[in-house]
């Protein structure tokens, strides 16, 4: 292998006739922009996309418009509507005119009161049923072939629950005047007797939802005065409403958790309802209660719904709150009441 000299001038270089190139100007140098120039040309640009994202995301409102909508939903008695818009103005109370705000104060009174009538109108409409069911068709069922003192009671002791309950109802007279029919027949001023007690408990579990919570303590009663016979009759149809109760509780407990799964959640809460309320055995109140309870902020059938049943809770509470007092004294209901504000 040859030796290469490092100090040897290359012969390429200075062979005749190669042309040497000359530069006619030096080479430009690229700069680049400084660090803080380009953190600061970022940064401006971030500051641009948060303020378009807050243009995009203002909620879009016009005073006039929002309106039309109220007015528009008073007219046609839709309080529900009304009281939507009326929020979307207090989300945006800071864009209104101090005209604008007066009009609106106007019209939240309005929206009130309507939503006052409505729930008046809602709980006629449960009177009237009430009357259809429980009086006018006990009466024609009953009282028309056979109106006995036992059966009269009965009659007397719904009517007079009708009118502490709807005294304002449209039909108030109608049920007034079949009260004062039946009360002498009734005979309530007297103690009730072994046919009387037979009856009423009997009318209390004879049909959905059963009532042990008043039948029970009514048989109890009375057996602690019976004697003879009247004791003996009596401490049968105790037993046999204790076994029948336990089947029910199971029956209706096990379709609440049926209809819960099946995607019908409001008739598997009023299941649970009925049984917290009317079941007449604290275990069984409380074992339902704490099913009830157990509901809220599950997952809907098709997973993309958290269940909620606050909604339906305030609903007992509006229009069938004699239920809902009676829920309210179970300890789990009531602390879960508390908790959601509803007591």
């Amino acid at each position: 292998m040859a030796n290469v000299n490092p100090n040897r001038t290359r012969k390429s270089q200075d062979r005749p006739g190669r042309q040497k190139v000359q530069r006619t100007r030096p080479r430009a140098v690229k700069k680049s922009l400084p660090t803080w120039a380009i953190l600061l040309g970022f940064a401006v640009v971030i500051l641009l996309v948060v303020q378009l994202a807050g243009i995009t995301n203002e909620e879009a409102f016009d005073a006039g418009t929002s309106h039309a909508k109220i007015t528009d939903a008073l007219k046609h008695g839709d309080s529900k509507k009304a009281e939507e818009e009326l929020e979307k103005v207090t989300r945006n109370d800071d864009r209104l005119t101090s005209e604008w705000r007066k009009t609106f104060a106007a019209l939240r009174i309005q929206s009130k009161g309507l939503s006052k009538t409505s729930h008046r109108s809602v709980d006629h409409m449960a009177g009237t049923k009430y009357l259809q069911k429980s009086l006018r068709n006990y009466e024609s069922g009953y009282l028309a072939k056979d109106p006995v003192r036992a059966r009269a009671r009965i009659f007397v002791q719904r009517a007079q629950h009708f009118l502490a309950t709807w005294p304002t109802h449209p039909e108030a007279d109608e049920v007034r005047n079949k009260l004062n029919r039946w009360e002498s027949v009734a005979e309530l001023s007297s103690p009730a007797n072994l046919a009387d007690i037979m009856w009423e408990t009997k009318t209390l579990t004879w049909a959905f939802p059963r009532d042990y919570a008043q039948a029970m303590p009514m048989l109890e009663s009375f057996r602690n005065s019976a004697t003879g016979g009247d004791l003996t009759i009596i401490e049968g149809v105790i037993n046999t409403h204790v076994s029948e109760r336990e089947e029910y509780f199971l029956d209706r407990f096990e379709q609440a958790a049926y209809l819960w799964d099946k995607g019908d959640p409001s008739k598997a809460l009023e299941y649970l309802v009925q049984l917290i309320t009317k079941i007449g055995d604290p275990q069984m109140s409380e074992r339902a209660a704490q099913a009830m309870v157990a509901f809220n902020g599950q997952l809907s059938k098709d997973g993309r719904t958290i269940l909620s049943i606050v909604d339906t809770l305030q609903g007992y509470k509006n229009t069938r709150r004699r239920d809902f007092d009676r829920m309210a004294k179970n300890a789990t209901c009531a602390a879960f009441f508390r908790e959601q504000g509803l007591l």
